[in-house]
C-alpha cells in the first residue's frame, strides 16, 4: 500500500484544500452531464420521467380562469426546463395538462402542441446554443411568442398558478 502525506508531498494545506476542491468538482460535473440537454419531446419527456406523467395525472387547474385564456393560432411557446430542476417538477407537467385540455377543447393555438411548442432541456448552466437569444437565467422558463416575436415569460415560480400567470400574460397584449 502507497501511502502518501503531506510531507511526502511537500504540500501545504490550502493547496491540498483547492486539489480536494477541484477533485470534488469534477464528480459534481460528471454528475450532473448525466442530466439530458437539448431538444427534446414532450411525449419522451412524459414517457421517461415519473414526475411528469404524475404531475400531469395530478394537477387541477381552475377551468374558470382556463376557458378565459385565448390566443389566436399567431401564438405559440417556447419552453426551457431542466431535468433536475424541482420546480420543471411542478410547472412543466402543469403546462402539458394544460395545453392537452385546450387542446382537447378545440383550441386552434393549442392544437398539435406537442409538435408546435418546443422543448428544450438545460443543465444547470442553461448554456445551449438554442437558449442564447433568450437570455435563460432560471428553470422553467415559458416564453409566448406572437409571430415569433416574445410577448411575455414566465420564469420558475408562479404567484397562484400557471392558467392565472398565462392568462395575465394574454391579457398584457
Amino acid at each position: 500500500m502507497i501511502r502518501i502525506t503531506f510531507e511526502a508531498m511537500n504540500l501545504k494545506k490550502p493547496l491540498f484544500v483547492l486539489l480536494s476542491s477541484l477533485i470534488l468538482l469534477s464528480s459534481y460535473r460528471t454528475n450532473y452531464t448525466e442530466h439530458p440537454v437539448g431538444k427534446m419531446t414532450w411525449e419522451h419527456v412524459e414517457e421517461t420521467y415519473s414526475w411528469m406523467s404524475k404531475g400531469i395525472e395530478n394537477y387541477q387547474f381552475d377551468s374558470a380562469t382556463l376557458s378565459k385564456i385565448n390566443l389566436d393560432t399567431s401564438y405559440t411557446w417556447i419552453v426551457f426546463a431542466g431535468t433536475w430542476c424541482s420546480d420543471t417538477y411542478e410547472l412543466l407537467p402543469a403546462f402539458a395538462k394544460i395545453a392537452n385540455t385546450k387542446s382537447s377543447q378545440g383550441d386552434k393555438a393549442w392544437a398539435n402542441w406537442k409538435n408546435k411548442f418546443p422543448l428544450y432541456m438545460l443543465g444547470m448552466d442553461k448554456k445551449l446554443k438554442e437558449a442564447e437569444p433568450y437570455e435563460i437565467e432560471s428553470l422553467p422558463t415559458f416564453i409566448l411568442l406572437k409571430s415569433g416575436k416574445e410577448v411575455g415569460r414566465i420564469v420558475e415560480i408562479v404567484p397562484e398558478s400557471l392558467e392565472k400567470s398565462i392568462l395575465g400574460l394574454v391579457k398584457k397584449e
